[in-house]
Protein backbone atom coordinates (compact mmCIF):
# COMPACT_ATOMS: atom_id res chain seq x y z
CA UNK A 1 0.00 0.00 0.00
CA UNK A 2 2.67 2.51 0.55
CA UNK A 3 4.47 1.67 -2.52
CA UNK A 4 1.19 2.56 -4.12
CA UNK A 5 0.60 5.74 -2.32
CA UNK A 6 4.13 6.46 -3.23
CA UNK A 7 4.98 6.83 0.83
CA UNK A 8 7.04 4.79 3.27
CA UNK A 9 5.22 2.14 5.05
CA UNK A 10 5.37 4.79 8.59
CA UNK A 11 3.92 7.75 7.07
CA UNK A 12 1.08 5.36 5.01
CA UNK A 13 0.47 3.81 8.90
CA UNK A 14 0.67 7.42 10.42
CA UNK A 15 -1.66 9.34 8.09
CA UNK A 16 -3.95 6.31 7.66
CA UNK A 17 -4.19 5.84 11.57
CA UNK A 18 -4.87 9.86 11.95
CA UNK A 19 -7.58 9.87 9.36
CA UNK A 20 -9.77 6.81 10.04
CA UNK A 21 -8.40 5.55 13.44
CA UNK A 22 -7.16 2.46 12.69
CA UNK A 23 -4.26 0.90 10.74
CA UNK A 24 -3.89 -0.21 7.43
CA UNK A 25 -3.91 -4.19 8.25
CA UNK A 26 -7.62 -3.40 10.42
CA UNK A 27 -8.97 -1.68 7.54
CA UNK A 28 -8.58 -4.56 5.54
CA UNK A 29 -9.16 -7.28 7.50
CA UNK A 30 -12.16 -5.49 8.49
CA UNK A 31 -13.34 -5.11 4.57
CA UNK A 32 -12.36 -8.50 4.23
CA UNK A 33 -15.05 -9.34 7.05
CA UNK A 34 -17.74 -7.64 5.47
CA UNK A 35 -17.26 -9.32 2.12
CA UNK A 36 -17.06 -12.70 4.06
CA UNK A 37 -20.72 -11.88 6.13
CA UNK A 38 -22.23 -10.86 2.98
CA UNK A 39 -21.53 -13.89 1.17
CA UNK A 40 -22.50 -15.96 4.64
CA UNK A 41 -25.84 -14.64 4.46
CA UNK A 42 -26.81 -14.38 0.74
CA UNK A 43 -25.45 -17.47 -0.64
CA UNK A 44 -24.37 -20.65 -0.41
CA UNK A 45 -21.08 -21.05 -1.21
CA UNK A 46 -18.74 -23.15 0.70
CA UNK A 47 -16.66 -21.36 3.53
CA UNK A 48 -13.49 -22.48 1.92
CA UNK A 49 -14.88 -20.38 -1.18
CA UNK A 50 -16.13 -17.63 0.44
CA UNK A 51 -12.62 -17.20 2.31
CA UNK A 52 -10.86 -17.23 -0.97
CA UNK A 53 -13.30 -14.89 -2.79
CA UNK A 54 -13.35 -11.77 0.23
CA UNK A 55 -9.71 -12.07 0.11
CA UNK A 56 -8.14 -13.81 3.09
CA UNK A 57 -5.37 -16.65 2.59
CA UNK A 58 -7.31 -19.49 4.63
CA UNK A 59 -10.31 -20.73 5.34
CA UNK A 60 -8.46 -21.03 8.94
CA UNK A 61 -7.23 -17.13 8.59
CA UNK A 62 -10.91 -15.90 8.07
CA UNK A 63 -12.38 -18.40 11.07
CA UNK A 64 -9.57 -16.48 13.41
CA UNK A 65 -11.14 -13.27 11.91
CA UNK A 66 -14.49 -14.36 12.98
CA UNK A 67 -13.63 -15.28 16.11
CA UNK A 68 -11.94 -12.24 16.88
CA UNK A 69 -14.33 -9.88 15.10
CA UNK A 70 -17.72 -11.39 16.10
CA UNK A 71 -17.43 -14.00 18.93
CA UNK A 72 -18.44 -16.68 16.21
CA UNK A 73 -17.02 -18.87 13.62
CA UNK A 74 -18.73 -18.81 10.46
CA UNK A 75 -21.09 -21.37 10.18
CA UNK A 76 -22.43 -19.98 13.47
CA UNK A 77 -22.82 -16.84 11.75
CA UNK A 78 -24.59 -18.51 8.56
CA UNK A 79 -26.70 -20.31 11.04
CA UNK A 80 -28.03 -17.37 12.84
CA UNK A 81 -28.11 -14.35 9.68
CA UNK A 82 -27.95 -16.69 6.61
CA UNK A 83 -30.91 -17.01 4.72
CA UNK A 84 -33.00 -19.73 4.93
CA UNK A 85 -34.62 -20.05 1.10
CA UNK A 86 -31.26 -19.46 -1.13
CA UNK A 87 -32.01 -21.31 -4.29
Amino acid sequence: MAQIAATTQRTLHRDFRHEFSQSPSEFVEKRRLAIARAYLENSRKSVKEIASLSGFKTEQKMRRCFLKQLGVVPTAYRERFGERDLP
